[in-house]
């Protein structure tokens, strides 16, 4: 298969450490610092939840969305192996805004594609309820 033989491009994507607050549901299971700073994962410069507009005009945001990259959102749940004596979980999450890279069609062993080997469906007119109605004459 090409796809696979082909260089991967660089993981790109906005992320945030949360600390769990050691609470069960309905009440918050992980909150932010008092400072909210999410991390940019190519150049590590860091950004506010305000500046996100800002982090989309960056040249290596800009190639990637100019490369037909889709912008999506994801979140792990991660064990904090050295939890300070002030924190009430040793749970944290991780929440990142990431690009996945669009895959390129292609054909399994000599397949077509679906959109091209379905038929495509005749455009039915839709029918009008005066349309039915015979013009008999009354009874």
């Amino acid at each position: 298969m090409q796809y696979n033989n082909q260089k991967r491009s660089p993981f790109i994507g906005l992320q945030i450490y949360l600390k769990g607050t050691g609470k069960q549901p309905p009440k918050y299971e992980f909150q932010s610092a008092s400072k909210i700073m999410f991390v940019d994962t190519y150049d590590k410069k860091k950004y506010n939840p305000y500046q996100f507009a800002e982090w989309l005009k960056q040249p290596h945001v800009v190639a990637k969305i100019k490369s037909g990259a889709e912008l999506r959102i994801g979140s792990v749940d991660l064990e904090n192996e050295s939890p300070s004596k002030y924190d009430q979980s040793n749970l944290q999450r991780k929440i990142a805004f990431f690009f996945i890279d669009k895959r390129p069609t292609q054909e399994v062993d000599g397949m077509k594609p679906v959109n091209q080997s379905m038929p495509q469906q005749p455009q039915y007119k839709a029918v009008v309820q005066d349309d039915m109605d015979d013009q008999l004459p009354p009874f």
